[in-house]
């Protein structure tokens, strides 16, 4: 068995050597803890541990099987006075009798649940050694929760995105919301201007929305604000410049399309394939900023509707989601639609509610009526 990302990687036998080492150490460890009251800490399952309340069993006297000591039901089984009472040994289900989710550090004289494990009590730290960069990282980390399989080592993509997306989530009031927004003209329309082109210079349904939003964010010009430093006043972004966020593989770019609204459809799709094709060898930094509004497309993974995360500092992230049918009544018949839901997540501190509705029902008509946009 090798562990690897790419970034840490650990052979079984040097696995199995650090693991029984760590063991080892993170048994002595713990039955060396001694609490404020003298009392040693027990590591023990509920279900063991209220069949050794009721039948008076000093535990100190018990030798448990698990990780670190930990004493299961099948522990208790082995002092006569329990076998003899086999009722006791499995819950009413008769199904597995422990789980993870249902350990707690008992200590002799008082049970408590877990709330945070300290080193001393679970984890063995070699001295002096990177813990990081280790094998006995892999090694105390399986001997702390017998779940774990292995250590997989974030790249520094992966490091960069987790640090923007909480940094946003917690620093923005986002509001996400949602409209349906009717896209069967705009997909005939594509169709028809697509049908003579090459598969790599087709005009993508994202082309259009980039279009539709750079002539809302021109209008509604709120949509172009960020909070300045102080956060006591507000900054406008010159120019309609749309971030297009790219999942990759190892990461998340978001180049800028800049002045989107003076470019046509074919321009734009040639922007987006360059980009798309910068991302894949990382070197996007010059395009990545100075935007105004980002859009997240993800038209080819079957998600409709879902809740995309602000680039800070933009005041807003439209996320458009796969096409689907529905049957709708019209004033002479039952026709059969296509649609595409707006998921628009905007910070309430720059954005209020009323100002994202209007822009919404906005790019609703510029989408639903795509041959004015074209001309």
């Amino acid at each position: 068995m090798v562990i690897s990302d790419g970034f840490y990687n650990m052979t079984e036998g040097a696995l199995s050597a650090a693991s029984s080492v760590a063991a080892t150490e993170a048994v002595a460890a713990r039955t060396a803890v001694i609490t404020a009251t003298g009392a040693p800490l027990v590591r023990i399952t509920p279900l063991a541990k209220k069949i050794a309340a009721d039948l008076g069993i000093d535990l100190l006297n018990v030798q448990g099987s698990g990780f670190s000591g930990k004493i299961f039901v099948q522990d208790l089984e082995a002092l006569k006075h329990v076998s003899s009472q086999p009722g006791l040994l499995r819950d009413t289900k008769g199904d597995e009798l422990i789980t993870r989710s249902d350990e707690f550090i008992t200590r002799y004289d008082e049970i408590r649940p877990v709330t945070a494990r300290s080193a001393s009590e679970d984890i063995y730290t070699p001295p002096e050694t990177d813990i990081k960069t280790t094998d006995a990282m892999v090694a105390a980390v399986i001997t702390a929760d017998e779940d774990v399989a292995g250590v997989m080592r974030m790249n520094e993509a992966r490091r960069k995105v987790a640090e923007r997306t909480v940094k946003s989530t917690s620093e923005t009031a986002s509001v996400t919301q949602y409209m349906e927004t009717d896209v069967t003209e705009l997909v005939t329309l594509l169709n028809r201007l697509n049908a003579d082109k090459e598969p790599h210079a087709q005009v993508p349904l994202k082309a259009f929305f980039l279009k539709a939003l750079a002539v809302c964010i021109k209008e509604k010009e709120r949509f172009r604000l960020r909070l300045a430093e102080a956060e006591d006043a507000y900054l406008l972004v010159e120019g309609a410049n749309i971030g297009l966020q790219l999942d990759m593989s190892d990461g998340v770019f978001t180049p800028i399309l800049r002045d989107t609204d003076y470019k046509s459809l074919e321009e734009i799709t040639t922007d987006i394939n360059v980009f798309a094709e910068k991302a894949k060898r990382s070197s996007l930094d010059e395009e990545r900023r100075g935007g105004a509004i980002t859009l997240l497309d993800k038209g080819d993974s079957g998600i409709y509707a879902f809740t995309p995360i602000i680039n800070q500092p933009e005041a807003a992230i439209l996320g458009i989601g796969s096409v689907y049918e529905r049957l709708v009544m019209t004033e002479r018949s039952i026709e059969n639609r296509q649609f595409v839901m707006q998921s628009l997540t905007f910070d309430h501190r720059i954005v209020n509610g009323a100002e994202a509705d209007d822009f919404q029902k906005k790019l609703k008509e510029i989408i639903e009526n795509p041959q004015a946009l074209i001309g």
